[in-house]
C-alpha cells in the first residue's frame, strides 16, 4: 500500500509539476542535482539491486546491509533544503521520508527477531554460508556438506 501511496503521488507530481521541476542535491549531497522523481527512481533501483544480491533474507550480511542502506538515504534527504522545494516536490519528499523510515523500522524489528532466534538454530551459520557459496558460483560436494 505504501508503495502504491508513493506511486500515486509520484504521478500526481508530475502531473501538476513544471514541465522543468526544481532541481536538489542529489542524495549524496554532492553538487550534482537531480529532480525529486529521479531521486525516487535511484531509491527504487537501489533498494531493488539490494533485494536481487541479498537473497537469503535472514543473515547478519542482509540486515547490516539493508540498515546501512536505509541510514545513508535517511541521511541524504536530510542534507536537501526542503523549504527550497516547490510543494509537489516537497509532498514527495516526504512521501520518501516516509516510505525510508517505516522500512528501517521494520528491517529494525525483523533484525531484532532474528537475532532473538538465531542462537536457537546453531547450524544456521553454516547454512547461510553454503548458501552464499552457492550464489557466487561455487559447485559444492554434496556428498561432503551433507
Amino acid at each position: 500500500m505504501t508503495r502504491n501511496l508513493l506511486l500515486f503521488a509520484l504521478l500526481l507530481a508530475l502531473c501538476v509539476a513544471p514541465a522543468h521541476a526544481q532541481s536538489l542535491a542529489a542524495a549524496n549531497a554532492s553538487a550534482a542535482s537531480a529532480s525529486m522523481d529521479t531521486l525516487i527512481y535511484r531509491y527504487q533501483a537501489d533498494e531493488e539491486s539490494l533485494a536481487r544480491k541479498y537473497t537469503l533474507r535472514e543473515s547478519d550480511v542482509y540486515y547490516n546491509r539493508m540498515e546501512r542502506f536505509y541510514a545513508q538515504w535517511a541521511e541524504a534527504l536530510d542534507a536537501l533544503r526542503f523549504e527550497s522545494f516547490s510543494q509537489s516536490a516537497q509532498v514527495d519528499y516526504l512521501l520518501l521520508k516516509n516510505r525510508i523510515a517505516e522500512r528501517r523500522a521494520r528491517l529494525q524489528r525483523q533484525s531484532a527477531e532474528y537475532k532473538a532466534i538465531k542462537p536457537l538454530v546453531p547450524f544456521s551459520e553454516t547454512a547461510q554460508n553454503l548458501i552464499a557459496e552457492r550464489q557466487h558460483g561455487a559447485t559444492l560436494n554434496g556428498k561432503a556438506v551433507a
